[in-house]
């Protein structure tokens, strides 16, 4: 159960809207061709296809097309820093997904594949060849990919790499957590580069990290950065969005103070990942300070001013009680703690946007 308000007007670049698919298509801002090799089952198609991309690239202006059926041909996958200075490689994939050979990345990989535009120039990394590979190949056996998706491979903690994947990327989506641990060089990279990046993180003192030291600078590039588009927090930023504007759409000049929202049936469980963010949320002396500051990510808040009446939240929360709106028992979710601060820095953002002149307004409410 979570709680909500209002903040105060702030235009930041670093932002925490939730994102989809679609979306991530949208931030890549193509209209290319993606490459590779057609499942072995279609021997029909895989004749017709690698021409037709062949004679695309081997025009000049194609020299990235070039580049991807390249890395589509690799046995192995290619070194991240074999590219850092390759002119060809420059932005030559729309998305790459990130940690792709983990549990959540292997599901971010394959809806991509099976989903997105064809003219979506997708990749897939992270530090295994032998895992790469075999998510490739079982990508393409499963029918979630008619090809083999180019392979970058890189340590996430290695500055070159990261840099390097940076610059071959549009967007690039991380699921490699926890981030509070491996996550921070290629945050800065992307900023640094003008690269699109969202992740799955649900470790809010790590945002307030990432926000104080790559807001300017991915202002700076037009780098947009945008953490927690998982389960943390993309239902309750969203749920609160559609909440606030039913309310004032059926209600005009009413304004929403509070929204609480509820998780009553949630299917799955938790991935290794998840677990091991949990342990490290426990253990990290900056995310138990920022348990109880609802304020956290709210741009230039200040304590007990910027929305005195709400309520601090407060570990005696997980105690179960009866909730009469609910008309059922209820406890604290253990996703309050991270959601509750984007929803309101979600606020203070929109709000910011909506008094700002001009197109930065509006590009920092992301």
């Amino acid at each position: 159960r979570h709680s909500r308000s209002t903040a105060p007007p702030s235009s930041v670049r670093v932002a925490t809207m939730a994102t989809s698919t679609s979306a991530l298509a949208l931030l890549a801002g193509i209209s290319s061709h993606r490459v590779g090799i057609s499942r072995p089952k279609r021997a029909a198609p895989r004749a017709r296809r690698i021409p037709r991309i062949i004679a695309e690239a081997s025009s000049s202006s194609q020299a990235r097309d070039a580049f991807v059926l390249r890395a589509s041909l690799a046995s192995s996958p290619t070194p991240l820093a074999s590219l850092i200075d390759d002119p060809d490689a420059s932005k030559a994939f729309d998305v790459v997904v990130w940690g792709a050979t983990g549990f959540t990345g292997a599901l971010v990989a394959r809806h991509l594949a099976k989903n997105a535009p064809d003219s979506l120039r997708i990749a897939v990394g992270g530090r295994s060849d032998a895992k790469l590979c075999s998510l490739v190949g079982s990508m393409v056996e499963s029918g979630d990919s008619d090809v083999l998706l180019p392979m970058l491979r890189g340590d996430a903690a290695d500055a070159t790499d990261m840099r390097a994947l940076a610059r071959v990327a549009k967007c690039v989506v991380s699921a490699a957590g926890p981030y509070g641990e491996r996550g921070d060089v290629l945050v800065g990279a992307c900023a640094a580069e003008g690269t699109h990046y969202a992740d799955l993180t649900g470790e809010p003192g790590w945002m307030r990290f990432v926000i104080d030291s790559h807001d300017a600078t991915a202002r700076a590039t037009g780098a947009r950065i945008v953490p927690c588009a998982g389960f943390d927090s993309v239902p309750a930023d969203v749920g609160a969005f559609i909440a606030a504007t039913e309310l004032a759409e059926r209600h005009p000049g009413v304004k929403a103070v509070k929204v609480t929202s509820y998780l009553t049936k949630v299917l799955g469980g938790f991935s290794g990942g998840t677990l091991a963010t949990g342990w490290r949320l426990a253990e990290d002396a900056r995310e138990r300070e920022s348990f109880c500051d609802v304020d956290g990510l709210v741009p230039n808040a200040v304590e007990g001013v910027t929305n005195a009446a709400q309520t601090p939240l407060a570990f005696a929360e997980l105690e179960p009680r009866y909730d009469e709106d609910l008309d059922a028992w209820a406890t604290m979710s253990p996703f309050a703690p991270c959601d509750v601060k984007v929803v309101r820095r979600t606020v203070s953002l929109l709000e910011g946007a909506e008094g700002a002149e001009g197109a930065e307004g509006a590009e920092g409410a992301e």
